[in-house]
Protein backbone atom coordinates (compact mmCIF):
# COMPACT_ATOMS: atom_id res chain seq x y z
CA UNK A 1 0.00 0.00 0.00
CA UNK A 2 1.19 3.24 -0.96
CA UNK A 3 0.08 6.12 1.05
CA UNK A 4 -0.15 9.88 -0.74
CA UNK A 5 0.46 13.12 1.43
CA UNK A 6 -1.30 15.65 1.70
CA UNK A 7 -0.33 19.52 2.20
CA UNK A 8 -2.46 20.13 5.05
CA UNK A 9 -3.10 23.41 4.51
CA UNK A 10 -7.14 24.42 5.14
CA UNK A 11 -7.49 26.61 7.96
CA UNK A 12 -10.55 25.24 9.20
CA UNK A 13 -9.61 21.76 9.54
CA UNK A 14 -6.17 22.72 10.68
CA UNK A 15 -7.97 24.80 13.61
CA UNK A 16 -10.16 21.90 14.64
CA UNK A 17 -7.24 19.82 15.06
CA UNK A 18 -5.07 22.22 16.93
CA UNK A 19 -7.73 22.38 19.49
CA UNK A 20 -7.78 18.24 19.68
CA UNK A 21 -3.97 18.46 20.22
CA UNK A 22 -4.00 21.17 22.50
CA UNK A 23 -6.13 19.10 24.79
CA UNK A 24 -4.14 16.00 24.45
CA UNK A 25 -1.15 18.17 25.07
CA UNK A 26 -2.59 19.08 28.71
CA UNK A 27 -3.50 15.34 29.42
CA UNK A 28 -0.14 14.36 28.42
CA UNK A 29 1.22 17.00 30.96
CA UNK A 30 -1.20 16.31 33.58
CA UNK A 31 -2.04 13.10 33.77
CA UNK A 32 0.47 11.02 32.41
CA UNK A 33 0.64 8.26 35.35
CA UNK A 34 -3.15 8.18 34.62
CA UNK A 35 -2.94 7.30 31.06
CA UNK A 36 0.02 4.74 31.44
CA UNK A 37 -2.26 3.32 34.30
CA UNK A 38 -5.21 3.39 32.26
CA UNK A 39 -3.43 1.53 29.97
CA UNK A 40 -1.63 -1.00 31.65
CA UNK A 41 -4.98 -2.24 32.74
CA UNK A 42 -6.77 -2.38 29.29
CA UNK A 43 -3.35 -4.63 28.38
CA UNK A 44 -4.27 -6.98 31.35
CA UNK A 45 -8.10 -6.94 30.75
CA UNK A 46 -7.11 -8.39 26.83
CA UNK A 47 -4.41 -10.66 27.77
CA UNK A 48 -5.20 -13.89 28.08
CA UNK A 49 -4.86 -13.88 32.17
CA UNK A 50 -7.35 -10.94 32.28
CA UNK A 51 -9.78 -12.78 30.05
CA UNK A 52 -9.33 -15.77 32.35
CA UNK A 53 -9.91 -13.57 35.22
CA UNK A 54 -13.20 -12.49 33.65
CA UNK A 55 -13.85 -15.63 32.98
CA UNK A 56 -14.30 -14.95 29.02
CA UNK A 57 -14.11 -18.08 26.71
CA UNK A 58 -11.31 -18.11 23.64
CA UNK A 59 -8.62 -16.25 26.12
CA UNK A 60 -6.53 -15.01 23.17
CA UNK A 61 -9.42 -13.63 21.40
CA UNK A 62 -8.91 -9.77 22.15
CA UNK A 63 -5.31 -9.89 21.97
CA UNK A 64 -3.82 -13.29 19.83
CA UNK A 65 -0.65 -12.38 19.96
CA UNK A 66 -0.12 -10.87 23.67
CA UNK A 67 2.26 -13.62 24.18
CA UNK A 68 4.93 -12.86 20.72
CA UNK A 69 4.50 -8.99 20.83
CA UNK A 70 5.91 -6.38 23.20
CA UNK A 71 4.53 -4.39 26.14
CA UNK A 72 5.97 -0.77 27.06
CA UNK A 73 9.17 -2.42 27.81
CA UNK A 74 11.63 -1.95 24.72
CA UNK A 75 11.76 -4.94 22.30
CA UNK A 76 15.33 -5.06 22.71
CA UNK A 77 14.73 -6.08 25.96
CA UNK A 78 13.46 -9.63 25.07
CA UNK A 79 15.30 -11.14 22.12
CA UNK A 80 11.99 -14.10 21.86
CA UNK A 81 9.54 -11.12 21.29
CA UNK A 82 8.85 -10.14 17.63
CA UNK A 83 9.13 -6.46 16.61
CA UNK A 84 5.51 -5.35 15.96
CA UNK A 85 6.68 -3.26 12.98
CA UNK A 86 9.76 -5.75 11.73
CA UNK A 87 9.37 -8.00 8.90
CA UNK A 88 9.55 -11.09 10.56
CA UNK A 89 6.45 -10.10 12.08
CA UNK A 90 4.87 -8.90 8.88
CA UNK A 91 6.14 -12.54 7.20
CA UNK A 92 4.60 -13.64 9.99
CA UNK A 93 1.47 -12.54 9.51
CA UNK A 94 1.31 -12.82 5.49
CA UNK A 95 1.79 -16.23 6.41
CA UNK A 96 -1.10 -17.04 8.73
CA UNK A 97 -3.09 -15.51 7.03
CA UNK A 98 -2.78 -16.73 3.13
CA UNK A 99 -2.91 -20.75 5.18
CA UNK A 100 -5.43 -19.86 7.39
CA UNK A 101 -3.26 -21.42 10.06
CA UNK A 102 -4.16 -21.03 13.87
CA UNK A 103 -1.77 -21.11 16.85
CA UNK A 104 -3.53 -18.81 19.20
CA UNK A 105 -7.35 -18.04 17.97
CA UNK A 106 -9.10 -17.86 14.32
CA UNK A 107 -8.95 -13.71 14.94
CA UNK A 108 -5.46 -13.73 14.64
CA UNK A 109 -5.81 -13.13 10.66
CA UNK A 110 -9.68 -11.47 10.47
CA UNK A 111 -7.44 -8.10 9.58
CA UNK A 112 -7.69 -6.66 13.24
CA UNK A 113 -4.53 -5.76 14.82
CA UNK A 114 -3.28 -8.75 17.30
CA UNK A 115 -2.54 -6.23 20.16
CA UNK A 116 -2.47 -2.36 20.24
CA UNK A 117 -0.50 -0.69 22.61
CA UNK A 118 -2.39 2.71 22.80
CA UNK A 119 -4.95 4.38 24.32
CA UNK A 120 -8.62 4.60 21.80
CA UNK A 121 -11.11 7.51 21.76
CA UNK A 122 -13.07 4.88 24.69
CA UNK A 123 -10.33 4.58 26.95
CA UNK A 124 -10.01 8.17 27.04
CA UNK A 125 -13.96 9.35 26.90
CA UNK A 126 -14.46 6.69 29.44
CA UNK A 127 -12.06 8.35 31.98
CA UNK A 128 -13.64 10.35 34.76
CA UNK A 129 -10.51 12.42 35.22
CA UNK A 130 -10.49 13.59 31.29
CA UNK A 131 -14.55 14.01 31.56
CA UNK A 132 -13.62 17.99 31.14
CA UNK A 133 -12.21 17.86 27.48
CA UNK A 134 -14.83 16.53 25.44
CA UNK A 135 -12.59 14.35 23.23
CA UNK A 136 -15.83 12.28 21.36
CA UNK A 137 -17.34 15.84 20.27
CA UNK A 138 -13.96 16.97 19.07
CA UNK A 139 -13.16 14.04 17.30
CA UNK A 140 -16.32 13.35 15.78
CA UNK A 141 -16.51 16.98 14.43
CA UNK A 142 -13.01 15.88 12.37
CA UNK A 143 -13.78 12.48 11.68
CA UNK A 144 -17.85 12.67 10.92
CA UNK A 145 -17.97 16.29 10.14
CA UNK A 146 -15.04 17.89 8.54
CA UNK A 147 -13.83 14.91 6.59
CA UNK A 148 -17.24 13.43 5.95
CA UNK A 149 -15.76 10.23 7.07
CA UNK A 150 -18.49 6.64 7.08
CA UNK A 151 -16.70 5.43 10.08
CA UNK A 152 -13.81 6.70 12.73
CA UNK A 153 -10.86 3.94 11.86
CA UNK A 154 -9.02 5.08 14.60
CA UNK A 155 -8.22 7.34 17.33
CA UNK A 156 -4.96 6.26 18.81
CA UNK A 157 -3.08 8.44 21.42
CA UNK A 158 0.29 6.34 21.71
CA UNK A 159 2.71 6.59 24.60
CA UNK A 160 6.64 5.93 24.07
CA UNK A 161 7.42 2.38 22.78
CA UNK A 162 3.31 1.95 21.88
CA UNK A 163 2.79 0.91 18.25
CA UNK A 164 -0.17 -0.87 16.17
CA UNK A 165 1.38 -3.74 14.60
CA UNK A 166 1.13 -5.23 11.10
CA UNK A 167 -2.22 -5.79 9.67
CA UNK A 168 -4.22 -5.15 7.07
CA UNK A 169 -7.68 -4.15 7.39
CA UNK A 170 -9.38 -6.35 4.58
CA UNK A 171 -12.22 -6.86 6.51
CA UNK A 172 -12.87 -3.32 6.74
CA UNK A 173 -11.62 -1.96 3.33
CA UNK A 174 -12.34 1.91 1.97
CA UNK A 175 -10.03 5.20 1.36
CA UNK A 176 -8.75 6.11 4.38
CA UNK A 177 -7.18 9.76 5.34
CA UNK A 178 -4.59 9.10 8.64
CA UNK A 179 -3.56 12.37 10.61
CA UNK A 180 -0.67 11.92 12.89
CA UNK A 181 0.68 14.27 15.51
CA UNK A 182 4.09 13.48 17.80
CA UNK A 183 5.62 15.15 20.69
CA UNK A 184 9.07 14.48 19.46
CA UNK A 185 9.00 13.30 16.01
CA UNK A 186 10.63 9.50 16.78
CA UNK A 187 8.18 7.17 15.37
CA UNK A 188 6.04 6.86 12.13
CA UNK A 189 4.00 4.44 9.52
CA UNK A 190 5.09 2.00 7.61
CA UNK A 191 3.20 0.42 4.82
CA UNK A 192 4.27 -2.91 2.82
CA UNK A 193 4.34 -2.28 -1.31
CA UNK A 194 5.89 -4.88 -3.85
CA UNK A 195 7.87 -7.11 -1.32
CA UNK A 196 9.45 -3.33 0.47
CA UNK A 197 8.28 -1.88 3.83
CA UNK A 198 8.10 2.31 3.39
CA UNK A 199 8.78 4.32 5.51
CA UNK A 200 6.69 7.15 6.49
CA UNK A 201 8.35 9.10 9.39
CA UNK A 202 6.39 11.22 11.71
CA UNK A 203 7.73 14.94 12.28
CA UNK A 204 8.51 16.81 15.76
CA UNK A 205 5.27 18.65 16.97
CA UNK A 206 3.79 19.07 13.48
CA UNK A 207 0.50 17.35 12.00
CA UNK A 208 0.93 15.24 9.14
CA UNK A 209 -1.70 14.12 6.48
CA UNK A 210 -1.68 11.15 4.53
CA UNK A 211 -3.99 9.14 2.19
CA UNK A 212 -4.64 5.77 1.10
CA UNK A 213 -7.12 2.83 0.08
CA UNK A 214 -7.49 -0.21 2.30
CA UNK A 215 -8.25 -2.96 -0.14
CA UNK A 216 -10.56 -5.59 0.39
CA UNK A 217 -9.88 -9.53 1.09
CA UNK A 218 -13.31 -10.64 1.86
CA UNK A 219 -14.76 -11.39 -1.94
CA UNK A 220 -16.30 -8.36 -2.39
CA UNK A 221 -15.13 -4.84 -3.48
CA UNK A 222 -15.50 -1.63 -1.91
CA UNK A 223 -18.51 0.32 -0.92
CA UNK A 224 -18.91 2.39 -4.06
CA UNK A 225 -16.59 0.60 -5.86
CA UNK A 226 -16.30 -1.89 -8.69
CA UNK A 227 -12.40 -2.95 -6.86
CA UNK A 228 -12.50 -6.90 -6.60
CA UNK A 229 -11.30 -8.16 -3.26
CA UNK A 230 -6.98 -9.11 -3.22
CA UNK A 231 -5.18 -11.69 -1.81
CA UNK A 232 -3.84 -11.56 1.60
CA UNK A 233 -0.48 -11.17 0.23
CA UNK A 234 -1.25 -8.46 -1.84
CA UNK A 235 -3.38 -6.65 0.93
CA UNK A 236 -2.92 -3.70 2.74
CA UNK A 237 -0.26 -4.13 5.42
CA UNK A 238 0.82 -1.16 7.57
CA UNK A 239 1.94 -0.33 11.11
CA UNK A 240 2.92 2.19 13.55
CA UNK A 241 5.50 2.75 16.28
CA UNK A 242 6.72 5.15 18.18
CA UNK A 243 9.28 6.39 20.96
CA UNK A 244 7.39 9.16 21.88
CA UNK A 245 3.65 10.48 22.63
CA UNK A 246 1.71 10.18 19.65
CA UNK A 247 -1.66 10.85 18.11
CA UNK A 248 -3.39 9.67 15.19
CA UNK A 249 -6.95 10.27 14.04
CA UNK A 250 -8.06 8.48 10.75
CA UNK A 251 -11.22 7.60 8.98
CA UNK A 252 -12.67 5.46 6.07
CA UNK A 253 -14.52 7.09 3.07
CA UNK A 254 -16.71 4.62 1.16
CA UNK A 255 -16.84 6.61 -1.95
CA UNK A 256 -13.72 7.79 -3.89
CA UNK A 257 -15.13 10.86 -5.46
CA UNK A 258 -16.09 12.15 -1.85
CA UNK A 259 -12.22 11.38 -0.60
CA UNK A 260 -10.83 12.97 -3.48
CA UNK A 261 -12.88 16.32 -2.87
CA UNK A 262 -12.10 15.38 0.95
CA UNK A 263 -8.23 15.93 -0.37
CA UNK A 264 -8.56 18.74 -2.51
CA UNK A 265 -10.40 20.46 0.22
CA UNK A 266 -7.70 19.67 3.00
CA UNK A 267 -4.93 21.04 0.38
CA UNK A 268 -6.68 24.70 -0.30
CA UNK A 269 -6.57 27.69 2.07
CA UNK A 270 -9.79 28.82 2.77
CA UNK A 271 -10.75 32.66 2.74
Amino acid sequence: MLMRNIEFKNRELIELVNDLKNDINSIIENHSEHLLDVLEKKIFKNSPDGRRADNKESVYKTSPHYDILPGLECIKENSNLYDPCGRDYLEYMINLSENKIITYDESEWCGWPNKELFLNLTDLSGSQQLKEYNLKEKADKITYGWLNGNSRALFGLYPPNGYIPWHNNGNAPGYNILMHYSWGGDGGFHSYHNGEIIDYPDKDNEWIARAGRFESTEGTGMVGDDTISVSQKDASWHCADTKCWRLTVSTIINNKDIWEDVIEEMESVDL
